[in-house]
């Protein structure tokens, strides 16, 4: 009962810059670092996207986890660079491919 009115309490709280937040809706959470009013509804930009959501659907949170960095590794490049693989790697396992695999 009590970590429901303490949920209740922070989600009514006022979202100031610098609180800890969460949407729901994606799980996106980061910290508040400004507000702007659009057409009478505050929406508040949170620093992890670069984006603003809406105030009355964020909660006020006690830490976030920090995702992974996206690398500009994309594709092979960034397999290669996770497992470690060299490009002889690569060409020795497509040498097993008999079929193109596709469904």
């Amino acid at each position: 009962m009590e970590n429901a009115l303490n949920r209740l309490l922070m989600e009514n709280a006022t979202i100031a810059p610098g609180s800890l937040v969460r949407y729901p809706r994606t799980g996106t959470s980061g910290k508040a670092t400004g507000s702007k009013i659009i057409d009478g509804r505050e929406f508040v930009l949170i620093d992890s996207t670069g984006m603003y959501y809406r105030a009355d659907q964020l909660i006020i949170v006690d830490s976030v986890t920090e995702k992974r960095e996206r690398g500009e590794e994309k594709g092979i490049e960034r397999f290669k660079a996770e497992k470690k693989l060299t490009n002889e790697d690569i060409r020795d396992a497509f040498d097993d491919v008999t079929g193109v695999g596709a469904g």
